[in-house]
């Protein structure tokens, strides 16, 4: 999904954001150079968390992912940036209602066929979503955030793509009963999102609704996706944003 100019860029921000890029305890320096990963999928209170990286790592970047993404998504540029920035773990984040989604077509050999041909199991509405709003997406992602911070004997760096990346900057934003959630970061990395505005018009139906966009698009298209390009600026001090070139419409993902 992110090519390699993508990678550079967040390796970029990160290090803008005081990220240093260290040295690896010697004993796992071997396997890194080996291209092993050190993986886990692992529960943090309502949500699930990709973790890639050093468990020991002293710096943590968590990322959001998009309006219709998954922790999944940052697999791969998560490998990317923790062989980097040995120092660093990435915490790739899938919200409370990803639980709820049918990934068994995953494991098969034709996924496309699986999801567009109707074979994915359908799963009952659940009423208690109808108030998973932003403050609950924003009080799940503060649990993730601190965990990685570990009682302050870590440093976090809040991120994500597209809608992921406008939840960060909610995040920073937000008053958490007196706490506003900036304090709680070393900085921001923002990829390919972070537009003002991007919330407007919460609870309106999607334009772009992955039904549409099946019946939409050529099986084939979905086998090839082209990674984003990106190019970066960034402000004064630990704040920075990987932008997009053609920056989308307010309340697209």
């Amino acid at each position: 999904m992110f090519g390699k100019r993508a990678t550079a860029s967040v390796v970029a921000l990160v290090l803008s954001a005081g990220f240093g890029v260290g040295a690896a305890p010697a004993e796992a320096a071997d396997g890194d150079r080996g291209g092993r990963f050190r993986e886990a999928y692992v529960s943090v209170d309502a949500v699930r968390v990709l973790k890639v990286g050093r468990p020991d790592a002293r710096r943590v970047l968590v990322l959001a992912p998009g309006m219709y993404g998954a922790a999944g998504d940052l697999r791969v540029l998560a490998r990317d940036l923790t062989r980097a920035l040995p120092g660093t773990q990435v915490w790739a984040v899938d919200r409370r209602e990803q639980s709820r989604a049918d990934t068994r077509g995953f494991k098969g050999e034709d996924p496309a066929a699986y999801y567009l041909d109707g074979h994915y199991r359908r799963r009952p509405p659940l009423p208690e979503a109808r108030d998973w709003g932003l403050a609950t997406a924003l009080a799940d992602l503060r649990g993730v955030v601190r965990q990685a911070a570990d009682s302050g004997r870590r440093r976090v760096v809040l991120g994500g793509h597209s809608w992921g990346a406008t939840t960060a900057l909610a995040y920073a934003a937000w008053d958490f009963a007196g706490r506003p959630g900036y304090r709680d970061l070393a900085g921001l990395v923002l990829i390919d999102g972070g537009v003002d505005g991007a919330f407007a018009g919460e609870g309106w139906e999607p334009r772009n609704p992955p039904t549409s966009c099946a019946r939409a698009s050529p099986r084939s298209t979905l086998r090839t996706p082209h990674p984003p390009r990106s190019s970066t600026t960034t402000s004064p001090g630990p704040w920075a944003w990987v932008i997009g070139p053609n920056p989308r419409p307010s309340g697209t993902s």
